[in-house]
């Protein structure tokens, strides 16, 4: 079993993640351990035309094993169609 060293274990991991979308594509992609980290990078990227800027934060979706969960919201099943469609676009037709 591997031991952490100190440097590792007083680093903190990220809990925020800010993405830069240009036309809707990932332009830039990072991983912040703190608000003002995240903020600034938020900062840099508005000044830039045509680019939104997002950022979540990753410790919501953290379970107790620290594993990000890869379903972030639950779909009821009485809400689909055998098609793959939901209900409610069944209605609209």
């Amino acid at each position: 079993m591997r031991q952490m060293s100190e440097a590792q274990a007083d680093h903190a991991a990220p809990t925020l993640e800010v993405r830069a979308l240009r036309d809707g594509i990932v332009a830039q992609r990072e991983l912040c351990e703190s608000e003002a980290e995240a903020e600034a990078l938020v900062e840099a990227w508005s000044e830039a035309d045509g680019v939104v800027v997002e950022v979540e934060d990753l410790s919501l979706r953290t379970q107790r094993a620290g594993v990000l969960d890869p379903r972030p919201w639950e779909v009821d099943a009485e809400d689909l169609l055998y098609d793959g469609g939901y209900a409610d676009e069944e209605e609209e037709r």
